[in-house]
């Protein structure tokens, strides 16, 4: 405990010192975090006046105060004589001088060059610790020496690192490793890495750090982790992490036992807008809340500000880059009902056609910048399916997103035209904000192989354009913007629980929870976008996918379906039948698959002779 001591009393005669004099001290030990200090305060004063603190007074000025300050300056090694003559040597003296302190011993073993509010963070000896980080402020990095030197430092050390999605923990868990590559010795410490069930880092001195995905569905896969011991626990991307489940693993930190360390929880997130357990321990008093937009970064330049506030909307950028809460944002979608959805067993995005008691939609969204062309396949399941748990509802069978490239939208055209093939839908729903060329060369390759149909199938909808729908009460046709009714022809589905998607499919789920209003207009137009980090893409081609259900079937329940198939020859005619005054009658249409599923085949009828109704 002496070695603790002394460094606490260190600190504080630091912090008894004037500004100057404590500035004096920094700038001998590194000039450039004087720079750095420097930044961070004209940040504060010059843009975020447009900001407030947590008691709503605007953000005018943020001086580092002699505490912060006395946490940038490196705590000398003096040999104690006390523990010389114990039997301590001063080389062991030395080497618990450095592993006492994660700054120095970065510094020392990893030769990392620490900005100063990782410094900060790192230091502060609190024990429940907030990150609210713009973006590249090496949060990651941060977080990574945090586990790595208690690990590398303690004995028997367990720590664990939760996160919603695999990508998230991985990236941690990838960038410990790669610091650890620096130093021969820490690297060698490292006996075992695990990819599989779950990630996990394993210590010649017995220590561990685990890694699980919460998952963002309420009461989701946190189960994994609750009752496993730790030590110190980080939450990564926790604004995006439901708030049962952030209670669950804040329960953790009660001590098993009596003569146990007291344990230590970090939370770390960019802000989404949400208000709820990310939000609420940024301004609990039993927190440490370390705020810090990216204009932190030492590296962060004119032209970057300029490109991101391009790439993000006014909300988008003031939770990114700002760091800031932004305005109460209003959910889209409620939680309950998307959580619903997403069901488990999922099942695999694979291409291809799983029923003959059903029929295919397909949504395409354009993006050759922001993103890769997304395309969804919605399954629309009659009361036959096979699988009960689908019948009466549109299951989303298959999912994909080109990847950017010089030929995006060539690609995307091409990959439709091979959809087409394989689902034979009977909507094919495409942005033509985007993509009015795509549409067009979509038809025009369904005018030169006229057995694709794609010159019917294809449709372009403009998400700023008005629709004509029949009022449910007065029937009579009325116009309404595209976007809006979208979205609330998708929140229809979730609420009446018709629509069902994979569990696995967490970047869907994220881009649904995302979505919020954030604003409404002078005309009472609604303004929608995704919060915090998420895309909207694969969340546009759904919208799309949906609303060709919705525009040709109506209430597709309602429907008839074929409950029993044949196949006949594509040289089948129904035979003219006479009254009883021998006139002749027009044919029947049968319901059921009445398309070509295969050429080689032929086509299906059904034999239950039902009308298919089309409703609006």
């Amino acid at each position: 405990m002496g070695i603790y001591t002394k460094t606490q009393e260190f600190r504080t005669a630091l912090e008894n010192l004037s500004r100057d004099d404590l500035l004096e001290i920094i700038r001998a030990q590194d000039p450039d975090l004087i720079k750095q200090i420097n930044r961070i305060e004209w940040v504060f004063e010059n843009k975020l006046s447009h900001l407030a603190w947590n008691d709503g007074t605007p953000v005018t000025e943020r001086k580092l105060s002699n505490k912060e300050l006395a946490l940038l300056v490196d705590e000398p090694f003096e040999v104690d004589l006390d523990l010389l003559s114990a039997g301590v040597s001063a080389e062991n003296q030395r080497q618990l001088h450095v592993s006492k302190d994660s700054v120095v011993w970065a510094k020392q073993f990893l030769d990392a060059r620490l900005r100063v509010y990782q410094i900060l963070i790192l230091r502060d000896p609190s024990l429940r610790k907030v990150l609210r980080a713009g973006r590249r402020l090496g949060k990651t990095f941060s977080l990574a020496i945090q586990l790595l030197h208690y690990s590398y430092t303690h004995k028997d050390g367990r720590s664990l690192v939760i996160a919603p999605m695999k990508t998230q923990v991985e990236l941690i868990y990838q960038e410990i490793l790669r610091i650890a590559s620096k130093n021969e010795v820490v690297s060698n410490s490292i006996t075992r890495k695990v990819t599989s069930p779950q990630f996990m880092i394993q210590f010649s001195n017995g220590s561990t750090i685990r890694f699980f995905t919460s998952g963002m569905r309420s009461g989701g896969k946190s189960d994994v982790a609750r009752g496993q011991e730790a030590h110190l626990i980080i939450l990564d991307e926790m604004d995006y992490m439901h708030a049962d489940d952030l209670d669950a693993l804040y329960a953790m930190l009660q001590k098993t036992a009596e003569d146990q360390p007291d344990k230590v929880l970090i939370g770390a997130s960019t802000p989404t807008g949400r208000r709820e357990r990310f939000w609420e321990w940024c301004r609990s008093p039993r927190f440490k809340e370390f705020w810090f937009p990216s204009y932190c970064n030492p590296f962060f330049s004119k032209e970057q500000e300029e490109e991101f506030r391009e790439q993000y909307s006014s909300s988008g950028y003031r939770h990114e880059i700002e760091a800031d809460w932004g305005e109460d944002s209003e959910g889209v979608y409620p939680r309950k009902f998307v959580d619903k959805a997403f069901i488990s067993p999922s099942w695999m995005y694979i291409p291809e056609i799983t029923s003959a008691r059903s029929f295919h939609t397909i949504g395409v969204d354009w993006d050759k910048y922001g993103a890769g062309t997304n395309i969804v396949v919605t399954e629309v399941c009659s009361d036959h399916y096979e699988d009960a748990t689908f019948r009466g509802k549109v299951k989303l069978c298959y999912r994909e997103e080109i990847a950017r490239s010089e030929y995006t939208l060539t690609k995307a055209v091409d990959r439709i035209v091979e959809l087409n093939q394989i689902f034979n839908p009977k909507h094919i729903y495409v942005d033509r904000g985007y993509g009015e060329v795509q549409v067009e060369l979509l038809k025009k390759y369904g005018v030169e192989n006229p057995r694709s149909g794609l010159k019917d199938k294809v449709k372009g909808i403009a998400f700023g354009e008005s629709i004509d729908v029949r009022d449910p009460y007065t029937k009579l046709m009325i116009k309404k913007e595209m976007k809006p009714y979208m979205v609330d022809n998708l929140r229809q589905f979730l609420e009446r629980e018709k629509l069902l998607v994979p569990e696995s499919d967490e970047e869907l789920y994220m881009q649904l929870i995302s979505y919020v209003v954030v604003r409404t207009t002078q005309t009472g137009r609604p303004v929608f976008e995704a919060a915090g980090s998420a895309m909207d893409h694969a969340h546009d081609a759904l919208m799309l996918s949906l609303l060709a259900i919705t525009q040709n079937y109506g209430e597709f329940a309602s429907a008839s379906y074929a409950s029993n198939t044949e196949s006949f020859s594509n040289h089948f005619f129904l035979p003219k039948q006479n009254n009883e005054d021998n006139e002749e009658k027009t044919p029947m249409i049968l319901t059921g698959r009445s398309e070509a599923i295969n050429p080689s085949r032929g086509f299906r009828r059904s034999t239950s002779a039902k009308r298919t109704r089309r409703m609006f």
